[in-house]
């Protein structure tokens, strides 16, 4: 009991930052999730809860879906693709080594575009299929979905709405696929279906509060707080494969998410400092 009221515990803090950002329920909660229970037992579980939080969001950001549904759904589009050919690089490649990759290229993105490096990935229709079928092939060879998205829709210049809608779109129509092909594998077991009275509840707590914490916020310093968000994420969950895989020490991995906390921190502060940016609506992807 005292393990499934810990993951709970965390699941109602990831609840707390998707409600918020649009993204980081399973981020937050894998991580720690597996140092009590196995990836078949969890994952499955999780499945079903994002969901739900991913429809909850979708819904809580409706009006901004007029604007975004197009080129999100491009994006999603590309997702099969994606994950099919993810799924069969899995035989080839060791998964271990690509989720160290994937991690340096999205700290590298990160750091680029606090330093003011823009691009309009995903601009067009091709654009944001191509990127969709990288995401997809990116969740299925490392379960990583809400950092490279965000990456992704960060110099779309949407608004606090649109991005947060953009993003449950695309990874609703990514969990309800997972979920798919979990139960046609016949992952959905006794112990996945036990923890779902755990963690269903904490993330109906969880997704509201964090929802109330930022309709306050303005836009340009919610770009600002989910750039940070974004970079802990990723530089903390590269502490923790490594520390995991064994390269790190205890020690060191703890210092590593005290330097992943500073570099949110700054990144918080630095990026769109010259001022916050125009809103604009997303136009029709040509």
């Amino acid at each position: 009991m005292l393990r499934e009221a810990a993951v709970a515990a965390v699941a109602c803090a990831a609840a707390v930052a998707n409600g918020a950002f649009g993204y980081g329920f399973s981020s937050v909660t894998v991580p720690f999730g597996l140092l009590f229970f196995s990836s078949r037992a969890l994952n499955p579980a999780l499945v079903l809860v994002e969901a739900g939080v991913n429809a909850a969001v979708l819904w809580h950001n409706r009006e901004a879906l007029p604007a975004i549904w197009r080129r999100a759904g491009w994006i999603a589009a590309g997702l099969p693709a994606g994950a099919v050919a993810g799924t069969l690089a899995l035989l080839v490649v060791a998964p271990g080594v690509v989720k160290l990759l994937v991690y340096v290229v999205l700290l590298a993105a990160v750091a680029l575009q606090a330093a003011g490096w823009r691009t309009r990935l995903g601009a067009s229709r091709a654009g944001a299929a191509g990127c969709g079928a990288v995401l997809g092939a990116v969740y299925a060879l490392t379960t990583m979905s809400g950092p490279p998205l965000a990456v992704v829709l960060y110099d779309q210049r949407l608004t606090k709405t649109q991005f947060r809608a953009a993003l449950a779109l695309v990874r609703l129509v990514e969990s309800l696929a997972a979920a798919a092909a979990y139960l046609a594998g016949g992952l959905f077991s006794a112990a996945s279906l036990a923890l779902l009275p755990w963690i269903l509840p904490a993330a109906a707590v969880g997704l509201p509060a964090g929802a109330a914490l930022i309709r306050p916020v303005p836009t340009g310093l919610f770009r600002r707080l989910s750039a940070g968000f974004n970079a802990w994420l990723i530089a903390a969950g590269s502490a923790v494969f490594l520390f995991q895989a064994g390269v790190l020490p205890p020690l060191a991995a703890a210092a590593s998410q005290a330097a992943a906390a500073a570099l949110g921190l700054w990144l918080a502060r630095r990026r769109d400092s010259r001022g916050t940016p125009r809103a604009v609506p997303v136009k029709h992807v040509a």
